[in-house]
């Protein structure tokens, strides 16, 4: 929750993670590659903690390296045709396919998918692709673990000692790296 901050943008319909906009897949012309990089690979990372923590093998295997991250579909075989890419697809702009690019993304997003379906939750935006609904998914999928833990822990009262001390945490480093990441679900 509070290494990757998934928070509502100014709009107040779309969402950044770490206060980076990540625009749905068919608007990355025309923006700022390495921020829309930066914002891809902080979702990667984030679905490959959660997936980890939780327990669940993701259908699609995030690579998360930072704005360099990708995702491998591991049940393509590589060929003489696509021996050079193989089956890692670039969440990154910059010197890529966009069409590798597009898969990349539907891949983090049906990831996404699975790890709130797995977590027994709704998912918030059908329309995928759409990365604003990746990053409600993931902030509600956090949302709910840390429910989880703090009901294991002591109830409200943990929670709302640890969302003011969140609050606080937040407040004083808005500008500087994100606090600690407080997931840990059954």
């Amino acid at each position: 929750h509070s290494t990757y901050p998934v928070v509502s943008a100014g709009d107040g319909v779309s969402r950044t993670i770490c206060g980076l906009n990540l625009p749905g897949v068919t608007s990355f012309t025309g923006m700022d590659d390495e921020m829309v990089s930066t914002a891809l690979g902080h979702a990667c990372h984030m679905v490959h903690l959660i997936g980890k923590y939780s327990c669940v093998c993701l259908r699609f295997q995030p690579i998360a390296m930072s704005s360099r991250s990708a995702m491998r579909d591991l049940t393509v075989q590589p060929t003489k045709t696509n021996l050079k890419d193989g089956n890692d697809f670039p969440l990154y702009a910059k010197g890529q396919d966009r069409a590798r690019l597009l898969v990349a993304t539907q891949m983090l997003a049906k990831d996404v998918e699975q790890l709130v379906l797995a977590h027994g939750l709704v998912p918030a935006d059908e329309s995928y692709p759409t990365q604003s609904g990746v990053l409600t998914n993931l902030h509600n999928i956090v949302i709910a673990c840390r429910h989880r833990f703090l009901a294991a822990q002591g109830g409200l009262e943990a929670l709302s000692a640890l969302d003011a001390q969140v609050y606080h945490i937040s407040e004083c480093n808005l500008h500087s790296s994100c606090p600690t990441l407080l997931l840990s679900c059954p």
